[in-house]
């Protein structure tokens, strides 16, 4: 077995899981941060509600 290509593999998977949860936690952060801009525009009042009144019979 050779120890320069072991140390290699062990050191290309331990970059790939590395970027992979560094990947996650990105996305996590955008998913949190669309539902946040998400709440605040459901919450906001509309913007034509409200100013005029229909009295059609």
């Amino acid at each position: 077995m050779d120890i320069a290509a072991l140390s290699t593999g062990i050191s290309q998977a331990s970059l790939n899981q590395s970027v992979s949860i560094a990947l996650t936690k990105k996305t996590m952060d955008m998913a949190q941060q669309n539902a946040s801009h998400m709440v605040q525009m459901l919450q906001a009042p509309h913007p034509t509600l409200g100013k005029s009144i229909d009295v059609k019979a």
